[in-house]
């Protein structure tokens, strides 16, 4: 014996409203449910989440409503303009391509419009890591609307770049001043991640030269864009020197020896480092 169903448990009726109408043949394949078919709360959570995954929509939503000769259903879908294409001007001498990989935008993708604040602030960053700083971006929107696409182009206006002025370098007795200087460089403009390698390699100095647990900080940087210079100030904290010696060592040299030890990889000598330490020592002989 079937199931029977009262009118007010069935769907009446299902419609579609405003840029959800030129997509309605296919839109009716995804809807679960069905006019004339009894009303399921779960069949339309679940055309929902099929709408959302056909990642074609910039809005949806759904209205039912309940009446006495049964469910009366509005699905309110936009459908999405689909990225054509991704362009960049201005940004000489880098790839399209690397300004590409920092953008969350890609072609084939429903354009929202919303995200795009988003992205010009990803571009402006590249270029800031760069070392290119105050740079403007602008987005043209070129719309087909008989086709549903959108082209994108992001105009660059690169910023100026900043000049070393003044490298400010306190807490240092083993390196003299004009090392950091060096390592600094500043023949080379300000940039962000030259600055964190030149920091990482006045560490490696401090360690090659016997102090694993010396500390190299940027204290305080100060851009003046109206002049467009930088200056830096460094504190170094040196901490003890480590002097090693190896007694009885007939088979290898002091210098494998040395490079067995953790403290320098781990830039430290505590307890914890000297075992360790001890066990790596120990595999050389096995």
């Amino acid at each position: 014996i079937g199931n029977t169903y009262a009118a007010s448990d069935l769907v009446a009726q299902i419609k579609l409203v405003n840029g959800g109408k030129k997509l309605e043949q296919q839109i009716r394949q995804v809807i679960l449910l069905k006019e004339g078919q009894p009303y399921s709360e779960a069949d339309l959570q679940g055309t929902m989440q099929l709408l959302k995954q056909w990642g074609r929509f910039e809005r949806m939503q759904v209205f039912p409503e309940h009446h006495e000769d049964g469910w009366y259903i509005t699905f309110d879908l936009l459908p999405g303009l689909i990225i054509s294409q991704i362009n960049f001007r201005g940004q000489f001498p880098y790839l399209t391509s690397r300004i590409s990989r920092n953008v969350g935008l890609r072609v084939g993708e429903v354009y929202q419009r919303d995200s795009i604040i988003d992205e010009v602030k990803k571009v402006r960053l590249f270029f800031e890591r760069e070392g290119y700083f105050a740079t403007t971006v602008k987005v043209k929107e070129d719309v087909n609307d008989s086709a549903g696409v959108v082209a994108l182009t992001f105009n660059i206006q690169k910023g100026p770049r900043l000049r070393w002025r003044a490298i400010n370098v306190e807490g240092n007795t083993v390196f003299p001043y004009g090392f950091f200087v060096a390592k600094i460089n500043p023949w080379f403009p300000y940039k962000p991640a030259r600055l964190r390698e030149s920091v990482e390699k006045i560490r490696d100095a401090y360690v090659a030269k016997g102090y694993p647990r010396a500390r190299v900080h940027v204290k305080e940087i100060q851009r003046d864009f109206e002049n467009r210079k930088v200056d830096i100030w460094l504190t170094v904290n040196e901490q003890s020197h480590l002097s090693l010696d190896f007694v009885g060592n007939s088979q290898i040299n002091n210098r494998t020896l040395r490079k067995t030890v953790t403290f320098f990889k781990e830039r430290s000598y505590d307890y914890y480092e000297m075992r360790q330490s001890e066990a790596a020592l120990q595999q050389l002989y096995y």
